[in-house]
């Protein structure tokens, strides 16, 4: 299910969380003006036992309310992450994308890594390149060739080879050692 959309807006990169499935801005509950009137002593026929029931049940509806809300918040610190950490991968597409682990955003929202990997999973983005999974941001690093400049995405990798691949011709097809080659050559440690 799609939970969020990422645009453009004066080159800056913009996302909106929608509604779909666990969050909408109308109150998700309205108390009944009665309640007010039994919890509030002014009507005096129920008993404590219905009041103390009443009140459980307001508890309860209160919680889930400030659950959703909690989500919805790490929700949105982890989006933020992630675009900041990918930016140029939204900029210029998939050979931009960078390495990043969930541990990397836990420490930077401050949360634990499974809180992180529970709020991307099975969550998608739709972009100007189309719709992703959140998880697919998240990506181990490859060793540049000199050990010294930022580190692949193995995603991005992957998609340079797709390229490759793809721009062979019948006449000169690459073997595994020439993909290698080529991709060390672009600063690739690749074995």
């Amino acid at each position: 299910m799609i939970r969020f959309l990422v645009v453009f807006v004066g080159g800056c990169v913009v996302f909106a969380l929608l509604a779909q499935g666990f969050y909408t801005p109308q109150p998700l509950f309205k108390k009944a003006r009665f309640v007010d009137e039994i919890l509030g002593g002014v009507n005096p026929q129920p008993g404590d036992k219905t009041r103390e029931y009443i009140k459980g049940k307001l508890n309860s509806a209160r919680w889930l309310i400030q659950t959703i809300e909690q989500r919805r918040r790490t929700m949105i610190k982890v989006m933020n992450c992630i675009i900041r950490e990918q930016r140029e991968f939204f900029d210029k597409g998939i050979a931009f994308l960078r390495p990043l682990t969930l541990q990397q955003v836990a420490r930077q929202i401050d949360m634990h890594e499974s809180t992180v990997s529970r709020v991307t999973s099975n969550k998608y983005m739709a972009t100007p390149r189309g719709t992703f999974e959140l998880k697919y941001f998240f990506t181990n690093a490859i060793a540049t060739t000199d050990g010294m400049g930022d580190a692949h995405s193995a995603e991005s990798v992957r998609h340079r080879i797709k390229d490759m691949i793809a721009a062979e011709t019948v006449d000169h097809t690459l073997s595994d050692d020439d993909i290698v080659t080529a991709l060390n050559k672009e600063g690739v440690d690749i074995a």
